[in-house]
């Protein structure tokens, strides 16, 4: 049973407890019912028939931030405002008596005079000769609940057009990764200077291209929140690579006043979430100013104090009136003719979620600024230097397994390698590697992870069970950089990874990791085998 029907009951009832009472020790009393109906969540209104405050549970006070005694003595407008209060008296009241019970959707109003979402029910109240005599409605706030229904419809969006960017950005990657490769190549080649500069130039427009996709697949493939260190320039750098260019366009002069990485401390955080949150408070300045004079300036400044890392963003824009500046972290409170009033909600709770808290304030003349604080990483408030030089590896050439199913990327490992002085030895597929792996010694295996009939990760498998002496001699070259599945099987079995687009340098300095890391390995095992020995 509802809990309207279950109030309706207690109400047909009493006239029964009435003439019960006098037979009965302990009968229960009015103050019962009302105890009774307090312990409901939803809103309870009794009204007489004209529809005016009889009776109020507590949960209806705590929806509509008044007290009872205030309802009651200010009737139904204190609890809608002009539309709704029309529609109530007009439609929700006749129809109710005619069909006994109707559920409906209005608007309510809060003492702040704030509109929110109202789900009610209304029901007849008759008495033995079917004659009406007031009115039941049940009242529910449904702000959480159409904000559920449009984060869960937002979230499935982003959900689909992620799955789609992901595989055009793994798609994307290969060529870019070629292009990069080519041009590096080209470079190191006797050509002249003006030569030079455009293929620099060519190399650097497909990295930022390949960080801009990988920007935006951070920003709409939906995941599991997943806390770690996260550095607050890296993210704000990566939400300024989306932005950059079109600020430019519309006249917005870019500050940036980021503290040093080295002195600014790590927070714990998640990194898509942080990302989502900067990118909404920036794109809300941008809007800001740009709907305002067409120019101007957005300053983003990052500092620690004692225990936190404090944002600030600042705007040139016309500031946000003093009626209004307390309702943007409202759900649905929003400015904008097609906005979803979410934005800011969603990221205070964000933030208030990493600990931290976001505020605003108007500046002195013009604009305002977004305050954002989040608590320092407790193993980061000591600065970490940075990891001493490699040991040198001896000059030599290594024979390099290749495994990849595009030609193109064959081709370019190929000329790199060699490039490093090393022996590649390409295959298009694991079916084509494997025969070559029992008849012949690698030093090292460059492998690709989405290949046809057996991929990279059952190609591991394959390794560890047949080959295990490999499995510390792969690295895995992959254009899906943001693939969870391949994410958490590369961190399960501590393995090695370039994401393309790479440079020559990246490539060589993870070879040398790799190879140092096995050799590494092979000594401490010399060592414990020694020491066995010796203790037996």
């Amino acid at each position: 049973m509802t809990v309207l029907g279950f109030a309706f009951k207690l109400f047909l009832l009493m006239d029964l407890f009435k003439e019960a009472m006098p037979r009965q020790k302990h009968a229960p009393t009015l103050l019962h019912f009302q105890k009774a109906l307090d312990l409901t969540g939803n809103g309870l209104l009794l009204q007489d028939k004209e529809g005016q405050p009889l009776y109020i549970n507590q949960a209806l006070s705590t929806i509509f931030g008044s007290s009872q005694e205030e309802i009651i003595a200010e009737g139904l407008k204190r609890l809608f405002p002009e539309e709704s209060l029309k529609k109530f008296k007009k439609n929700i009241l006749p129809e109710t008596l005619r069909f006994g019970i109707k559920k409906d959707e209005i608007e309510g109003i809060n003492s702040q005079g704030e509109h929110f979402p109202l789900s009610i029910s209304t029901m007849c109240v008759e008495e033995n000769d079917d004659k009406n005599v007031g009115f039941v409605t049940l009242c529910r706030d449904m702000s959480e609940e159409i904000e559920f229904r449009r984060r869960r419809l937002h979230s499935d969006k982003l959900a689909a057009v992620g799955e789609m960017l992901a595989e055009v950005a793994h798609e994307l990657n290969n060529p870019l990764t070629s292009v990069v490769g080519f041009s590096e190549l080209l470079l190191r080649k006797r050509v002249s200077p003006d030569i030079k500069r455009l293929l620099r130039r060519i190399s650097s427009e497909a990295i930022r291209t390949s960080k801009i996709v990988r920007n935006l697949l951070s920003v709409v493939r939906s995941h599991q929140p997943e806390k770690m260190e996260v550095g607050i320039n890296g993210v704000i750098q990566n939400v300024l690579e989306l932005k950059t260019r079109q600020l430019h366009i519309d006249n917005i002069r870019l500050v940036r006043r980021l503290s040093e990485d080295k002195t600014l401390p790590m927070v714990l955080g998640d990194y898509q979430q942080l990302l989502e949150v900067f990118l909404n408070v920036i794109n809300n300045a941008h809007q800001a100013i740009s709907s305002d004079r067409g120019k101007g300036t957005l300053t983003i400044e990052t500092s620690s104090k004692k225990d936190s890392v404090v944002i600030r963003i600042s705007d040139t824009g016309p500031g946000i009136p003093e009626s209004v500046i307390g309702k943007l972290f409202q759900p649905f409170f929003t400015t904008k003719s097609d906005g979803s009033g979410l934005g800011l909600n969603i990221s205070k709770k964000i933030i208030q979620e990493h600990g931290g808290d976001i505020t605003v304030e108007n500046g002195r003349q013009r604009g305002c600024t977004f305050t954002i604080s989040l608590p320092i990483a407790q193993e980061s408030v000591s600065i970490i230097e940075a990891p001493s030089e490699p040991l040198a590896l001896s000059p030599q050439s290594f024979d390099i397994m290749v495994l990849d199913d595009e030609e193109v990327i064959l081709d370019l490992h190929y000329h790199l390698l060699t490039q490093l002085g090393h022996k590649p030895h390409l295959f298009r597929s694991v079916q084509e590697a494997l025969p070559a792996l029992k008849g012949q010694t690698f030093d090292l295996i460059l492998s690709d992870v989405k290949m046809p009939r057996m991929n990279g990760r059952k190609f591991y498998t394959h390794l560890k069970k047949h080959h295990p002496e490999m499995t510390q001699k792969i690295i895995f070259v992959t254009g899906d950089t943001l693939n969870k599945t391949s994410h958490l099987f590369f961190k399960k079995h501590h393995l090695n990874v370039l994401y393309k687009p790479f440079i020559l340098k990246q490539l060589e300095e993870i070879i040398h990791r790799t190879l140092e890391n096995d050799i590494n390995l092979n000594d401490n095992s010399s060592e414990n085998e020694s020491e066995s020995t010796t203790y037996e």
